[in-house]
């Protein structure tokens, strides 16, 4: 899938790192609308909120949605696949999509890298 459903809703899972980024992008949507930890998040054209929606379950959804992972999400809206696992990988990607909005991220992947690079020369030493 290269573009996003016209209705859908995004399984939210609390643990993964991504769920952060897409509330985010979420409220950044809607506008005034603030999403709190709810199941799913979408948009579903209703007439509220730019029609993006926040709920428990899908039935909540005002159209008939297509559900998507937070990671089929966002290699959809991002065009990049972010590791799960949080290696140098993961730190290099997030710093260069969040860079203007978290420049802490930068700063993560810079520590990371240092890392890298000393055990690096350790195990060659």
């Amino acid at each position: 899938m290269t573009e996003l459903p016209k209705y859908y809703a995004v399984k939210m899972d609390y643990s993964n790192p991504l769920a952060e980024k897409a509330m985010k992008w979420f409220e950044e949507k809607a506008g005034e609308f603030t999403f709190s930890n709810w199941g799913y998040y979408g948009y579903d054209g209703s007439l509220k909120n730019n029609g993006y929606n926040a709920a428990i379950n899908i039935q909540s959804f005002v159209n008939p949605v297509t559900i998507l992972t937070l990671e089929e999400w966002h290699d959809i809206v991002f065009g990049k696949k972010i590791p799960l696992n949080k290696d140098l990988y993961y730190y290099k990607i997030n710093a260069e999509e969040d860079y203007l909005i978290t420049p802490i991220s930068v700063l993560r992947y810079i520590s990371e890298l240092e890392k890298t690079i000393l055990t690096t020369e350790n195990n060659n030493a």
